[in-house]
């Protein structure tokens, strides 16, 4: 039986979320006390009322050069392990599907939390749309710049109009409002890392940087000028001194001499084929989605 989420459900669906995502007391904690709704969490529930499955998901706005509208950001979608395959995933897909559509929902986002991931919700009527330009840079790589910046730390919500202003010219752009963005710094800070303003001749920008096992430091997203690339790389070798950066950025932004990849990253299903159609056929910069649960 499929239902939305009751709130004395809660425990079951918190202790849900820590068996498939393998996350800390802390981490549900936070996932529940700022992401999740019981109006926007579909359940699958067992004979006896039980959750043993669940979809969520967040409106958001997407915007292109000419126009914004709607769209839904999918996430936790999980069954416990000894229910799988039984094909309660895909029931709970089927009836988002039409959850979002009559809602005027123009499309849903995803991020597949593994590679093989994308296969399977290609089936479900999602196609890869977003991907990352992911730089890496060996600590005995980190390049000399031209410039000094200077990082400082930062709250990532009170940067929504520099990351609006950075990424609005995309062809497609999730820009997440200020309860998101504040779920991504108080996540990030949980593990580790931090937001941090970035100052660089004269111009303003940020990153926001998460540490990764064996000396990796994760920039999830960074707002710089193309041309402070390797300014910012070296002030964040100043504070870090990490062993390897991965630096993500949209497809289009210029690399430079550094080592990069092509990554796929957020998958799409379109229900407004106009807006479809206005994406496809539009102009702007590489698409761009950033903060899933990835």
């Amino acid at each position: 039986m499929i239902t939305y989420a009751a709130g004395a459900m809660l425990p079951r669906l918190k202790r849900m979320w820590r068996t498939c995502f393998e996350d800390t007391e802390q981490g549900a904690d936070l996932v529940f006390s700022r992401l999740l709704t019981p109006g926007q969490m579909l359940v699958w529930a067992d004979n006896s009322g039980r959750p043993v499955g669940m979809v969520n998901w967040k409106l958001l706005r997407f915007t292109t050069p000419r126009t914004s509208f709607v769209g839904a950001y999918v996430f936790g979608v999980a069954t416990l392990p000894e229910y799988r395959g039984r094909g309660i995933s895909r029931g709970l897909m089927s009836e988002l599907h039409t959850v979002l559509s009559d809602s005027g929902a123009a499309l849903a986002c995803l991020v597949p939390a593994s590679p093989s991931l994308f296969e399977f919700y290609a089936r479900q009527g999602f196609e890869s749309f977003f991907s990352r330009k992911q730089i890496s840079v060996e600590e005995s790589l980190v390049p000399v710049p031209s410039g000094k910046g200077v990082l400082a730390p930062a709250r990532l919500p009170r940067l929504e109009a520099l990351r609006g202003e950075a990424f609005g010219d995309s062809a497609l752009f999730g820009a997440w409002d200020s309860p998101w963005l504040d779920y991504t710094d108080r996540e990030c800070r949980l593990q580790g890392g931090e937001t941090l303003r970035f100052t660089c001749r004269g111009k303003t920008g940020y990153c926001v940087c998460r540490p990764e096992q064996g000396g990796t430091l994760l920039v999830r997203e960074a707002a710089i000028d193309k041309e402070d690339l390797a300014a910012l790389v070296c002030a964040l070798h100043d504070r870090y001194n990490a062993r390897r950066y991965e630096l993500r950025f949209p497809k289009d932004f210029p690399a430079g001499e550094l080592p990069c990849d092509i990554l796929p990253f957020g998958m799409v299903k379109w229900y407004d084929e106009e807006k479809r159609r206005l994406v496809m056929g539009g102009m702007g910069g590489a698409p761009w989605f950033a903060f899933g649960l990835d």
